[in-house]
């Protein structure tokens, strides 16, 4: 659709978006030690994934960042 790309650009976090007055490839060099954070996590029938919904950028960053927030570093919570 046609905002996924403006959607997924908006959910980098601030330090990439904002970059300013680099080059492109220092900006790519950014974009991608940033995206070798995202686990890539696609939906298969039979697999049971950490993010459910979806393995877009905005979904992964959105379970990133809940995972920061409760101590998790991967996988389901364990209680």
């Amino acid at each position: 659709m046609t905002y996924d790309g403006p959607k997924s650009f908006n959910a980098l976090p601030k330090e990439v978006r904002s970059v300013t007055g680099c080059s492109v490839d220092n900006f790519k060099s950014g974009l991608d030690k940033f995206l070798y954070t995202i686990p890539d996590e696609p939906p298969v029938p039979g697999y049971t994934a950490r993010c459910r919904t979806s393995n877009t950028i905005p979904d992964q960053v959105t379970l990133q960042g809940r995972d920061a927030r409760i101590g998790s570093s991967s996988g389901p919570l364990r209680l």
